[in-house]
């Protein structure tokens, strides 16, 4: 009887060490490729054209995509929990599933080319100042609008004072 007990135990210890397992990883592909992947702070290294790595906690997340001769991509991701890492259910498939669970993010970030100004061509550095003007005039008339103040005097016009003119 002694020795049934023992590898009854010993059996329910084998199937609980080789059950249960979630495999978390987050993939970051980047165009163009060969860009430095910084995660929560931590530079993990470069994209060839992707990198994988694991992580093991759900949340936000940041993301920092950087190359030399590129904008830097800077994103904020809110990883949920799948519904087997949801309270109570995540006890059962961390410890007594049977299987594998895989939880795989793909972040694909595309870096625009970064030009120095003097290479822009006039046309276009003038449409850039027109359309920096026009939400510039979109950004005045929305506080405005939230203040509830009065609409500005017509370009030109002198502002006016509080003060009564002096007479000499």
């Amino acid at each position: 009887m002694h020795a049934g007990t023992t590898a009854c135990r010993l059996l329910a210890l084998a199937l609980l060490a080789a059950s249960g397992c979630v495999h978390r990883e987050i993939e970051i592909r980047t165009r163009p490729p060969g860009a430095r992947i910084t995660f929560d702070g931590e530079v993990l290294g470069e994209t060839n054209p992707v990198i994988r790595f694991p992580f093991y906690w759900y949340g936000t997340h940041e993301i920092i995509a950087e190359k030399k001769g590129y904008f830097r991509e800077r994103l904020f991701v809110h990883m949920t929990p799948p519904w087997y890492e949801q309270f109570p259910i995540d006890l059962f498939t961390e410890l007594l599933w049977p299987g594998w669970f895989y939880d795989i993010r793909v972040y694909p970030l595309a870096l625009d080319p970064w030009m120095p100004m003097d290479n822009v061509p006039d046309d276009e550095k003038a449409a850039m100042k027109d359309g920096l003007m026009e939400r510039a005039d979109q950004f005045r008339r929305m506080a405005r609008e939230a203040l509830d103040l009065p609409p500005p005097p017509p370009r030109g016009t002198p502002p006016k004072t509080d003060e009564p003119a002096k007479k000499e």
